[in-house]
């Protein structure tokens, strides 16, 4: 018997997740908001999207009580208010799906969990892929970590759908810091291409963000392996490469000089100014981090920020 799965989180990806994996509860935030998807099964979000039937959209947290696996996709900073209302059985594994650190702790999202609801088990799952391509049928390939391998892959084989299809690791230290760093790249890589750097600019600033996530990210703990995988190394190529990433296109509206769409969250601007301090507790070198964070403090011009990077001593890669 297919287990029921829970979602939290009514924007795009839960959405999304919901529609290609289905027999789901899909938790919002308002009983409005539940009350229209639940009426046109269609959201402005994802354009010719249509919910199926088997997705139950409900704004009661009681809802939540009998589901056999509960996936957090509410935005990181929302993440500890909205795990402190949840009462579910503790049997009950948890996966995370935002791509951040807690901003005030500095905190990943299944410290986070632990932090909490510290008797359920909390994964993570990350990976590269767009709602739009999700609910359109495309195929993608995403990792889910437990710290149990037999747990990763039991979940695994119940999240499993013929578009959709899960890797299993137990390091979800290295996986959340992939999907945690690619946005803030993913900034830069936007601001690149809104400045007409060209594509060459970009290419190289993909692979030194990416020689700045395996750096951190080693160095908090992660698996090497883990950074040239999915949830690293394919999450920053797709997610540097599109305007359908929100990190891309917020970046781009910076260097176009226009004003970022504020109903647009993008994670990486509230993870840059965190990345940089963690790189200071590890004495390590971020340059691109620390770049995209100085230009969304002000501190410095875009200008300015380009001039220093291209000054930066010449050294071995």
């Amino acid at each position: 018997m297919a287990k029921t799965i829970g979602i939290v989180g009514g924007g795009a990806w839960g959405i999304a997740l919901a529609s290609v994996l289905g027999n789901t509860v899909l938790l919002t935030r308002t009983a409005e908001q539940a009350k229209d998807l639940s009426t046109t099964r269609k959201t402005d979000r994802l354009p010719g999207c249509t919910i199926p039937d088997s997705v139950e959209i409900t704004s009661d947290l009681m809802a939540l009580q009998t589901v056999d696996i509960l996936l957090m996709v509410c935005p990181v900073n929302d993440t500890r208010t909205v795990l402190q209302t949840l009462r579910i059985p503790e049997q009950t594994p948890i996966l995370h799906c935002a791509k951040g650190l807690e901003q005030k702790t500095k905190m990943l999202m299944t410290q986070v969990g632990q932090d909490i609801l510290p008797h359920n088990l909390h994964g993570v799952l990350s990976g590269p892929g767009f709602a739009r391509d999700v609910v359109s049928g495309k195929p993608i390939a995403i990792t889910l970590a437990c710290t149990e391998i037999a747990t990763a892959q039991d979940l695994q084989a119940e999240l499993y759908r013929p578009t959709f299809r899960p890797y299993v690791t137990t390091d979800i230290i290295g996986v959340q810091l992939g999907g945690t760093l690619k946005n803030v790249i993913a900034i830069a890589a936007g601001i690149c291409m809104g400045q007409k750097l060209g594509e060459s600019a970009r290419a190289s600033l993909i692979a030194r963000g990416f020689s700045e996530m395996q750096r951190l990210g080693i160095a908090m703990g992660g698996n090497p392996e883990t950074f040239t995988g999915l949830s690293g190394l394919g999450d920053l190529v797709l997610t540097c490469s599109s305007a359908q990433s929100r990190n891309f296109a917020y970046g781009l509206a910076i260097g176009t000089g226009e004003i970022p769409d504020p109903t647009k969250l993008a994670e990486g601007t509230k993870s840059a100014q965190v990345i940089l301090e963690l790189a200071q507790q590890y004495n390590l070198d971020v340059p691109i981090c620390e770049a995209v964070a100085h230009i969304l403090d002000g501190s410095f011009s875009i200008q300015q920020v380009v001039d220093r990077l291209l000054q930066r001593p010449l050294k071995q890669e």
